[in-house]
């Protein structure tokens, strides 16, 4: 293997054609006797010469013949500096049509997308967790790039992998001797372990569905519970038994899970990943470790913000649930089948399923098969020829590639076709190229299915992009207007006064949606995504005991539970909180726990653990109480439990509220006062976040109390309303 020196400063060299190279940061005296270095694995190296041109601000070389695809390839300057050379547009090429994965019900045929692979093998196994495989076949390549072979031994029951030999990357070589899952696979059995090597499991997936004729809900009635699957019922009074924590312990649950979100009345769940993930990250302070893990003691990964299986579910969520060090999970495949049971149940209780989905990267530390088959096809490459880490995560996959965005497409369609789910939330949505997102748009539009993304990614924050391509997208903006950035910063609105990002016209603009008409970005009200806590950063509860000095970063509490309970400060603000969220535009979205005004109080986990009883504003690595919700919440705080139900039952009583029109009544500059009426939803509401100072003000029209927090009163009138400190108020209206 031949050994690259670093690239220099802003040069890049990438290979467009099978017989020319484009660089750019360099000029024609650096690129003048410059040679293509070119090698196979073990092999001798050939120099081959090339020509120099210049069109436009790059410089191109072409070689006198096809540079070999099976090869790696180095730039060869006349001054001694190898440039390392990155597959680019001559991998584009090739765009494989044909069904991969396996396909057919008879002899069934296995086909994997690897065009720069000199061999290809399949590997069936008798059963999922057999030492040995029962076959090995040998692939056949296509022109497509494409290798398949057919396999009428294979039966349901059975799992298979692949290996192959490469080029792969940047001076690297693909390990044949080592075996990996196929990307397609629809069900993956995986080793408990950091690398999370998988096999392909073969199954049948057909389900008798009890709720055939369900269709998909229009975002107008969307009310969002944002829900990590396993903390909706491992917690302390779920009732879910010994289901606690898994697919079927979210609908049977008698507290938690499923039963709640019917007793508050939201209309739809967004789960946290529910795609393949890998569980594990690097031992905690192993130094013979591939990456040094000095941050995260319980290496764990929670959340599931790493994909290893595009269309596969996450089996540790399935009954069997099993994570024992170096064991087996989800060898029999019944994930499948409990996640589209999940769903069923779900579309019963009348409550839409929306899956967050994560195709910006794949799983860090994994032998994910993408990076076993071809980091250049597959991952945005630096100039240096490793893989880019915009996302912070080591590996951005490149979904402009066709492939790329084929499997997107495939996974998305594969969900909610097997699945049948309502919708999609996409991570670090800016990391997908425009293209990709213009297709997705398309597929979802066609389907009436909900789809939204987080308009940042990589550096980059483009909400008018998704505005512009008819995407919903996360309006953070909504909610940094409301509780702010920071609690040890400048505060917003629900605190009494205007954030510095923020002013009364944006602060308009997004209680109707980001609403173009009031000066927003969207053209239509609902493609806002309005929140002001989601699992990141913290609790809606935490923010505000730090925003009003109640506790500190640095607090450590004893009793959990009693800390938990609100004070009647707190409660004032949840109150206002909760009424301005389920009255604005766009589509409300609460975060699991909200409106229970649940902390994250780090618990005792693991023996690294030196934060214990302090509160978690990142706890994307703690499978404990930390995350769980304690469902004695809903005693201790069951004011606010009432009070979320009942600004949920006006939500749903007034529909139009999500694209609304909303004429301004009054506002202090000062960012404590609003108040506004809707002709359209037959709907008003006034807030007052001041926290001494009551406010009078006079409606137009015809109003009706309809629900308050705090201190409100609307005299004889109907006209005259007084909102006293920190109170909010909904009302009936007519003009």
């Amino acid at each position: 293997m031949l050994s690259l020196l670093p690239a220099a400063q802003a040069q890049r060299v990438e290979w467009d054609t099978p017989t020319e190279l484009r660089v750019s940061g360099a000029d024609k005296l650096k690129l003048d006797g410059a040679r293509v270095a070119e090698w196979r694995q073990n092999g001798p190296e050939a120099l081959l010469p090339l020509s120099v041109s210049q069109e436009g601000p790059d410089w191109r070389l072409r070689s006198a013949r096809p540079l070999d695809l099976q090869a790696q390839h180095a730039l060869l300057l006349k001054n001694g500096k190898r440039l390392p050379v990155i597959p680019a547009g001559v991998l584009d090429a090739f765009v494989c049509t044909e069904a991969l994965g396996v396909s057919g019900a008879g002899p069934r045929v296995f086909r994997l997308f690897a065009p720069r692979a000199t061999a290809v093998r399949l590997h069936v196994y008798a059963r999922p967790d057999d030492e040995q495989a029962l076959l090995v076949r040998e692939a056949v390549a296509a022109a497509d790039g494409s290798w398949s072979v057919a396999c009428p031994e294979a039966a349901p029951g059975m799992a298979w992998t692949w290996s192959l030999s490469s080029a792969t990357g940047v001076q690297d070589w693909t390990d044949p001797a080592r075996e990996f899952a196929d990307p397609w696979a629809t069900a993956v059995a995986t080793r408990n372990h950091y690398t999370h090597s998988g096999r392909a499991l073969l199954l049948d997936e057909s389900f008798a569905w009890t709720c055939a004729d369900w269709t998909p809900p229009p975002a107008d009635s969307l009310i969002i519970l944002e829900t990590h699957l396993r903390d909706a019922t491992a917690g302390p009074g779920a009732g879910a038994g010994a289901l606690a924590g898994t697919y079927p312990g979210y609908w049977s649950s008698n507290t938690g899970g499923l039963a709640h979100l019917k007793k508050l009345g939201a209309t739809a769940v967004e789960f946290l990943p529910l795609q393949e993930f890998g569980n594990y990250e690097m031992d905690y302070k192993n130094p013979k470790a591939p990456l040094f893990n000095d941050w995260n003691p319980y290496a764990r990964n929670h959340w599931g913000y790493m994909t290893s299986a595009f269309l596969a579910p996450e089996a540790y969520f399935a009954s069997e649930q099993n994570l024992k060090p170096g064991g087996w999970c989800g060898l029999d495949g019944r994930q499948v089948r409990e996640l589209q049971e999940l769903v069923d149940r779900c579309h019963q209780a009348g409550v839409a399923v929306i899956l967050d989905v994560v195709y910006n990267h794949v799983s860090q530390y994994d032998h994910n098969p993408l990076k076993m088959m071809d980091t250049a096809y597959w991952f945005r490459l630096g100039d240096d020829g490793g893989m880019s880490s915009a996302s912070g995560c080591g590996n951005d996959l490149q979904t402009e590639r066709p492939l790329a965005r084929r499997l997107i497409l495939d996974s998305v369609t594969h969900f909610a076709e097997v699945y049948r789910v309502d919708g999609f939330r996409f991570d670090l949505g800016a990391m997908i190229d425009d293209e990709t997102l213009r297709q997705l748009h398309e597929f979802f539009a066609a389907r009436g299915l909900f789809h939204t993304a987080e308009p940042w990614g990589g550096g980059a924050y483009e909400p008018e992009t998704f505005a512009r391509l008819g995407w919903s997208w996360w309006n953070d903006q909504y909610r940094v207007d409301l509780r702010g950035r920071q609690p040890a910063e400048a505060r917003g609105f629900l605190f009494g006064s205007l954030h510095p990002e923020s002013s009364p016209a944006r602060l308009v603009a997004n209680l109707a949606g980001s609403a173009a008409s009031l000066g927003g970005l969207n053209p239509d009200p609902r493609q806002a995504v309005s929140y002001v806590a989601a699992h990141d950063d913290h609790d809606l509860a935490d923010w505000i005991k730090l925003g009003l000095g109640l506790a500190s970063e640095d607090t450590v509490v004893a009793d959990r539970l009693a800390f938990q309970r609100l004070t009647p400060a707190e409660l004032a603000l949840h109150g206002v909180a909760a009424l301005h969220l389920l009255s604005s535009g766009g589509v409300p979205m609460l975060h699991l726990g909200q409106d229970l005004g649940r902390s994250k109080l780090i618990a005792r986990g693991c023996e690294a653990e030196t934060r214990v009883g302090r509160i978690d504003h990142n706890s994307y690595d703690k499978d404990n109480a930390t995350n769980w919700i304690d469902w004695r919440l809903l005693t201790l705080n069951k004011a606010l439990v009432e009070l979320y139900r009942q600004a949920v039952v006006f939500r749903r009583s007034h529909p139009g509220l999500a694209a609304a029109r909303r004429d301004v009544l009054e506002e202090s500059l000062t960012g404590a006062q609003l108040a506004w009426t809707s002709a359209d939803a037959g709907a008003a509401a006034a807030f007052n976040t001041h926290p001494d100072n009551t406010w009078t003000l006079r409606l137009p029209g015809t109003a009706r109390v309809a629900l308050a927090s705090g201190r409100v009163e609307l005299d004889l009138d109907g006209h005259t309303l007084r909102v006293g400190p920190r109170s909010a108020v909904l009302l009936d209206w007519t003009p």
